[in-house]
């Protein structure tokens, strides 16, 4: 049986050759085990960065690095705080409170324009003589709602 020791007993501020990531007792040398497939600090930036515009299904975005789904998960988990933490640092950090935003300056120099895309969708025609007068749109065709 193992030795085991508490979290609070040991500095994991950097990795240990004798303990993991997660703060218990190796059980195999340091490197041991399957290699990664995110190797360099590019792919890294790559992998979270393309996850944290696009918000794929995990499994799809593990595809595209070759990852399963489980190590993808892993990886967005480990990741995400190294860049949540960088973006604070820097000054680039997204505001998530709008009145600290509106406060901030930050649209102060910046136009703003709205464009609204609208579509015709088809609808059902409404039963009684009254919605129809109601809903008719001058179209002879089709009963369409403007979205």
């Amino acid at each position: 049986m193992r030795p085991q020791t508490r979290k609070a007993d040991i500095n994991y501020s950097k990795f240990s050759s004798t303990h993991t990531r997660e703060g218990t007792l190796r059980q195999r040398q340091p490197g041991g085990g399957q290699k990664t497939r995110l190797a360099t600090m590019e792919d890294k930036l790559l992998f979270i960065l393309m996850y944290h515009k696009t918000y794929p299904v995990q499994t799809v975005h593990g595809l595209q690095f070759g990852l399963s789904q489980s190590h993808t998960n892993e990886w967005i988990h480990r990741l995400m705080p190294i860049l949540q933490e960088t973006l604070a640092q820097l000054p680039h950090a997204p505001e998530r409170n709008p009145v600290a935003f509106k406060l901030s300056g930050a649209t102060a120099e910046t136009v703003t324009s709205l464009m609204i895309d609208g579509t015709e969708r088809r609808r059902q025609r409404p039963k009684s003589a009254e919605k129809q007068r109601q809903q008719y749109s001058g179209k002879k065709r089709r009963i369409l709602t403007k979205t």
